[in-house]
């Protein structure tokens, strides 16, 4: 009406029934005289329009207010060329740029040239597959710096046709940094642990390198002629060589521990020998305290368990140790029984050493498992020790699914134990030689414990026993004429001794006492008064205590050969036809003067060459090759390994052993060494006999009986037939003797047929039983070499091929040899 023009307005009106309506009106006024008489006009229905329309601009709203406000950039761009058409606030902040200086930009222009080949794979990815990403890429920011992205996309077609690309763009800068200095320090973790790994390794190498001169020189002095006291000292510096050994092992577990590189060898053993090793490895130390060590074993568990032999016995070593070290006065004991049944094929043991020490405080319990931690400080001080034990016990234990228990107070001693589930096999490890003439034993001790643990043992074989605590309550058994058919008697007893009182057995209490059978028991055998009054007095025997099971009724089966002379020989014969060289390759002099020592003990006729690296022992073979090296693998100029190699491309028609002789005991070394082409591996420290097994594996050659025979010295024979010895019974009647040694080499032949039956068969029995009557064969006829070979047949407990058929091997050269020195005397 104001302006008399045409109008179009969208309206929203109430309709009859009360409905809401979006409508367009148009109108057109007519006028006459300045004043609108009449309009003329339409009204359309665009209700569902309108709605479409609101709705629409509704999304659109919501769109791009988080398009706005997303912390993530966002990016439009034309698929064609790249040109930017939209970006949000986080994406102009995060390259730099202004909305307008944005939109005048391409997507080339924000990234780096080296990334072109990445983004022509991402752009044949859109055109593929309407999409690209997630991959990472860098943006070049308005002032020059790297932004690092993360990138995901999707192709849309826009209104009016046009492919265009939205982009989620995520900044990752600080992600990337942290992750690279994740990155950094996990190499420079790996770094610091492979260097420390390396310095223990070459540590272990050191100290294992001098220590191979300690247990090899005293190993070879051992086999010598010695007097009992020699021969205890030189063990226990051999021993306790071996348990410094031990001690460096264990701080490379410690390492191997933390690493969680340590890992188990679940093997057959024998649990009463691991108990046996375990308690004797401690026996140096408590000799000077007067201590008593007890090996409770039960009688009634199987023989055989299936764990890692080395870990349990570390695991006890370390507790035993720790026993040794913390009591000063009283007794130490290792005892193992089933906490299950005992007769089934998994069972539950326990094992427990308990000691009389100064104990641990009860609320200091938990502490002693800490790694470089003991109960306090003055303890530390007093009797030294890094804490690291109980420590690496614990997580061996743990990964064998146990773990260390302790019950302790302070002044009353200590009780550490843990469980282990172990499958078993029990062999009849009761069935020792006969010994049913043993009705009744006389048990003398004043420590109650080991009086328990010696009645146990001997009841386990029916053999009943009375029981004194000290040498008047043994005369006073005596006294009352009971009669016995062994006495055990302790050495170490308050008021009278044990020698004092079988002196007054002797002398007072039987008229047949000479006979009566008394074994002493005592903790050392380096007293050389204790000795000669043994000697003067008539004990029978001496026995190192803790009294092993297997140990007692060994000894107890021996009672019947009683004044036979028994020596345990051990023959190193040459049975080379040739003259060997032999090269050794050694920086470290006394393990140069070693190995020769050996070699030269084993081979007497081989040539030894020595090099004191790799480079001289690559020369010497490329003038002449050896028939046999020994190398070392750290070496300077050149290590074992490069010697290897290049000893291996030497043109000969001549193959030559070559085994590495190693201090090194990293996993793996020993399959290095066969990959670059060496053929035996030996760890040091080594003993003569691993030598031995060497030069017999690869260089034994075809020699016959009569030549061996003929090269060995009248002193040499004696050790495999003494015939003067058996004259001692035989005397000079002629018709008897050859009586004798035909029975003899008729036993020899019979026997030798069925043991290599009973190997093919694989008779277990057969060859016990045959091992044992030879054995007594052997002994009569004075074979004392052969004699130590076939007892090891008697002693078996299991069926073990490869060590069958190598007993064989050797019973059949002395049996041969033996039989050629039989015949020599015309017997």
């Amino acid at each position: 009406k104001q302006f008399g023009k045409p109008w179009d307005l969208e309206l929203q009106i109430i309709n009859g029934l009360g409905k809401e309506l979006w409508v367009r009106v148009q109108g057109k006024p007519e006028m006459l005289e300045g004043e609108c008489k009449r309009i003329f006009g339409t009204i359309q229905d665009i209700d569902l329009q309108k709605r479409t329309k609101l709705a629409l601009e509704s999304s659109e709203n919501k769109y791009h207010a988080f398009f706005d406000i997303s912390p993530v950039g966002i990016a439009i761009n034309r698929h064609s060329d790249g040109k930017f058409i939209d970006g949000n606030t986080a994406l102009y902040n995060m390259i730099g740029y202004t909305e307008e200086e944005y939109r005048s930009l391409k997507h080339h222009d924000v990234t780096p040239v080296n990334f072109d080949e990445m983004e022509a794979f991402h752009r044949k990815s859109l055109t593929l597959l309407g999409r690209y990403g997630p991959y990472e890429k860098i943006y070049i920011h308005k002032d020059g710096h790297e932004v690092n992205v993360l990138l995901n996309g999707i192709k849309f077609e826009s209104i009016d046709g046009e492919e265009q690309v939205y982009s989620a763009i995520q900044d990752i800068t600080d992600m990337y940094k942290k992750e690279l200095e994740l990155k950094q320090a996990k190499s420079q973790a790996e770094e610091a642990n492979l260097a420390k790994s390396e310095f223990l390794a070459n540590m272990s190498h050191e100290i294992r390198t001098p220590l191979n001169g300690v247990i090899g020189f005293t190993d070879l002095i051992l086999k010598t002629k010695l007097d009992e006291t020699q021969k205890q000292y030189l063990g226990i510096v051999n021993q306790s060589a071996t348990a410094l050994l031990s001690i460096i092992n264990d701080i490379l577990d410690f390492s191997k521990i933390e690493a969680g590189r340590l890992e188990l060898e679940i093997e057959k053993c024998d649990l009463f020998e691991i108990g046996s090793q375990a308690a004797d490895i401690i026996t140096f130390q408590i000799q000077d305290k007067r201590l008593e060590m007890l090996l409770n074993i039960a009688p009634d568990l199987p023989q055989f368990i299936w764990t890692d032999a080395i870990r349990l016995k570390q695991v006890l070593f370390n507790l035993l140790s720790n026993a040794a070290k913390f009591t000063e006065k009283g007794e130490i004991e290792l005892k193992i029984y089933a906490i299950s049944d005992a007769g089934k094929e998994f069972i539950n043991f326990r094992f427990e050493v308990r000691d009389t020490g100064i104990g641990i405080n009860e609320n200091k319990l938990d502490k002693i498992f800490e790694a470089f931690v003991q109960e306090d400080g003055s303890v530390t001080k007093k009797y030294g020790g890094t804490g690291l034990g109980l420590t690496i016990s614990n997580k061996i234990l743990a990964l064998m699914g146990s773990k260390l228990h302790v019950n302790s107070k302070i002044g009353q001693g200590s009780l550490f134990y843990f469980d282990l589930k172990l499958k078993t096999e029990d062999s009849g490890f009761t069935n020792f030689e006969k010994i049913d003439f043993i009705k009744k034993v006389l048990i003398v001790d004043d420590n109650k414990n080991n009086r328990t643990i010696l009645r146990q043992m001997l009841l386990l074989k029916k053999i009943h026993s009375d029981e004194a605590a000290n040498g008047i309550e043994a005369l006073h058994f005596l006294a009352e004429g009971n009669h016995y058919d062994l006495i055990l008697m302790d050495y170490h007893m308050p008021v009278m001794d044990g020698l004092e009182t079988s002196k007054k057995i002797r002398q007072n209490y039987f008229t047949d006492s000479a006979s009566l059978p008394i074994l002493l028991l005592s903790s050392s055998a380096d007293d050389e008064s204790v000795i000669k009054v043994s000697k003067e007095i008539g004990i029978t025997a001496r026995m190192i205590k803790p009294i092993k099971m297997h140990q007692l009724f060994k000894s107890l089966s021996q009672l019947a050969l009683i004044g036979v002379d028994k020596v345990e020989v051990k023959v190193t014969t040459s049975i080379f036809e040739e003259r060997l060289r032999i090269l050794i390759a050694e920086d470290g002099m006394v393990n140069m003067l070693l190995a020769k020592t050996v070699v030269e003990r084993i081979a007497p006729n081989a040539v030894v060459i020595e090099a004191i690296n790799g480079l001289e022992a690559v020369e010497f073979c490329k003038q002449q090759m050896p028939d046999f090296i020994l190398m070392d693998i750290q070496m300077p100029e050149m290590n074992g390994y490069e010697a290897t190699r290049e000893i291996r491309n030497i043109p000969t028609n001549k193959p030559v052993i070559i085994v590495a002789l190693t201090a090194g005991i990293v996993k793996g070394e020993k399959e290095k060494c066969m990959e670059i082409g060496m053929d035996d591996f030996v760890s040091k420290p080594f003993a003569e006999e691993t030598i031995a097994l060497l030069f017999e594996k690869y260089l034994v050659r075809n020699q016959t009986v009569n030549e061996i025979v003929n090269k060995l010295s009248v002193n040499e024979q004696l050790l495999h037939f003494d015939f003067s010895n058996v004259k001692k019974y035989l005397g000079n009647n002629q018709a008897l003797v050859n009586q004798f040694f035909g029975l003899t080499k008729t036993e020899l032949n019979k026997s030798m047929l069925i043991l290599e039956e009973a190997v093919i068969n694989k008779d277990l029995q057969q060859l016990r039983n045959t091992g044992h009557k030879l054995k007594g064969t052997a002994l009569t006829a004075s074979l004392n070499a052969l004699s130590n070979i076939v007892i090891k047949y008697s002693e078996m407990t299991s069926f073990d091929q490869q060590i069958a058929e190598k007993i064989l091997v050797d019973l059949k050269r002395e049996t041969e040899l033996v039989l050629v020195l039989i015949n020599k005397l015309g017997l």
